[in-house]
């Protein structure tokens, strides 16, 4: 019987060449071929000039974990901080960990600063950062694969010594390898058989010549390269090339959602509705709408920042709102009754702490209709029965304080209000405006005392002037300011200053009285002044270095020449 009809007969199969081993052969490849990608996908690109770091901490979750490794390119000096982007920087000083931190950039603040946060923490980082401080930029993200170094170097041994004993495990099932299932090998006596190559089959050309490789020569170096490649793997694996970075400030969860590029995070404002134009005093038609966006450019619906309107270039006007600053709601600010007084073309500017500002377009202010009275010019002091030195002036004005130069309204001067008598005279009074100011003359009012004058036009809204005083003839001196002690010889600490003043206590801006100090009970003790006596200066004789030579306790007498005279209270000379 020829050797080739000869058939093995049935046996039963080894373990390695069931369908469970194959299945546990192909779960062992997949493993070792994702952590072969997972590291060369982490470590190719340094090649071409990017960075790695081992993320350490948890606080940019759920985007970037512990474990995870980021690729970072650097910045050039010239350019823009990357608002939003994920950045690497120098941990600022005080931080927990030292060396280098992987947070969001999500605001400028007015001085230039930097402002970090995590994704997942509740607040802005405490520290900001120089535009120097920036590291890089992440650029690429590759997940898991720095744990092993993680655990090194936390002590977390006992998920370092189970991930190396799966790993070894896996290596050794690739290496094993199954057979084929369902299939017997050829029983050891048939050998002599169908086992034999038959002439012109490949294996018979390659024994003869001698120049492939036998089958049992590549089964060796399989095994071989597998373990190789995998040990490879493990070492590169447990300690990689990589720095390690965290990612972690002190600060309550909130797990917000992100993107790799631009994250969820309130970083600047942005007017969603504009102003517009008005007349002085008058709300805006439209009134602003400000929102809290993110990096890119999406309203933030859980933001509940608090935002400020201010004039972009005030000059003399202001911004009244009926609440300001006002609270976000759902990521939006909504002002209302916001006025400008004054005309002008202005802009306004939104502010709120750790966002980026955000700036209005134009709008304009003109003159509004006649609303009101107002003194530009305030009466001055004066003695009685004689005409102010300062002549009061009074506009017609819009709600914003502006001049209605098209008025000529009527407007009446009245002492505010009368008192003991007391008659105010004008050499025309009630007085006609002239391009909306009424100009008055020559008034006066017959009796001291201390007033304010009210000016009412119909239809208007009446205004009060400041407050003057009309004094009457200089009959006394009085110290307004006593003098205070000192060692004997030296200047007083505090100087004496005394007034001329009539009945009723109110200071005769007219007089340049001359007024004489002297030691009231002097006991052999001299007082000297640099000038004494002194001429009051609209009522007021101011006195400088007085000194008293001997020590004591005195007190100052002031005269005058028709006046009644004023004494200090008691001063002590050490």
């Amino acid at each position: 019987m020829p050797l080739d009809s000869v058939v093995a007969g049935p046996r039963s199969l080894s373990p390695r060449e069931g369908w469970g081993w194959l299945l546990l052969a192909a779960l062992a490849r997949a493993y070792l071929s994702l952590l072969a990608t997972l590291a060369a996908v982490a470590l190719l690109p340094m090649l071409f000039g990017l960075s790695g770091s081992v993320v350490q901490s948890g606080s940019m979750r759920p985007l970037i974990n512990i474990g995870d490794v980021v690729l970072t390119q650097a910045l050039p000096e010239s350019a823009a901080a990357p608002m939003g982007r994920v950045i690497i920087f120098r941990a600022p000083v005080g931080s927990a960990r030292p060396g280098t931190e992987l947070h969001r950039l999500v605001a400028v603040n007015a001085d230039g600063s930097l402002v970090t946060a995590g994704d997942a923490n509740a607040d802005p980082d405490s520290s900001s950062l120089k535009r120097s401080d920036i590291l890089g930029q992440g650029r690429l993200l590759i997940p898991w694969i720095g744990l092993p170094s993680v655990w090194a170097r936390t002590g977390a041994y006992g998920r370092l010594a189970l991930w190396v004993i799966m790993t070894i495990l896996a290596v050794i099932v690739l290496v094993l390898g199954p057979g084929k299932p369902g299939r017997a090998s050829p029983a050891p006596d048939d050998l002599s058989g169908s086992a034999l190559p038959r002439p012109g089959e490949a294996g018979a050309g390659e024994a003869a010549s001698g120049h492939e490789v036998s089958t049992q020569d590549r089964s060796a170096i399989r095994p071989m390269a597998r373990i190789l490649g995998t040990l490879l793997i493990v070492g590169v694996l447990s300690t990689p090339p990589l720095g390690m970075t965290s990612a972690a400030f002190s600060a309550g969860t909130v797990s917000i959602g992100n993107s790799w590029s631009a994250g969820t995070w309130p970083t600047h404002l942005a007017f969603t509705t504009h102003p517009s134009g008005s007349t002085g005093g008058i709300a805006f038609a439209t009134q602003p709408v400000i929102s809290v966006r993110d990096g890119a450019g999406v309203t933030i619906p859980g933001s509940a920042a608090p935002v400020t309107l201010s004039l972009t270039t005030p000059g003399s006007a202001a911004l009244t709102c009926a609440t300001n600053p006002v609270t976000a709601v759902a990521g939006v600010a909504r002002f209302a009754g916001c006025t400008v007084d004054k005309v002008g073309t202005y802009s306004l500017t939104a502010t709120s702490t750790g966002l980026a500002k955000a700036v209005s377009a134009s709008f304009t202010i003109t003159v509004g209709p006649a609303a009101k009275l107002g003194f530009t010019v305030d009466p001055s002091s004066s003695a009685v029965s004689t005409s102010f030195g300062t002549q009061p002036r009074v506009a017609i004005q819009d709600a914003g304080g502006n001049t209605r130069t098209t008025s000529s309204a009527s407007v009446k001067l009245t002492i505010t209000p009368p008192t003991g008598g007391a008659t105010l005279t004008c050499s025309t009074n009630p007085r006609n405006t002239s391009s909306g100011i009424a100009t008055f003359s020559s008034c006066r009012i017959n009796r001291a005392g201390t007033y304010t004058l009210t000016a009412t036009a119909t239809g208007l809204t009446a205004a009060v002037s400041r407050s003057f005083i009309v004094f009457g003839a200089a009959s006394k001196l009085a110290f307004t300011t006593n003098p205070s002690g000192a060692t004997g010889g030296s200047g007083f600490v505090t100087q004496p200053v005394v007034a001329v003043q009539d009945t009723g206590g109110n200071t005769v801006a007219s007089s340049s009285a001359s007024v004489t100090l002297t030691i009231t009970n002097p006991a052999g003790a001299t007082l000297t002044c640099i000038t004494n006596p002194r001429a009051a200066a609209s009522g007021v004789a101011t006195f400088t270095g007085c000194r008293i030579d001997r020590p004591g306790t005195y007190t100052l007498t002031a005269t005058a020449t028709g006046l009644t005279s004023a004494v200090s209270t008691s001063l002590t000379i050490t």
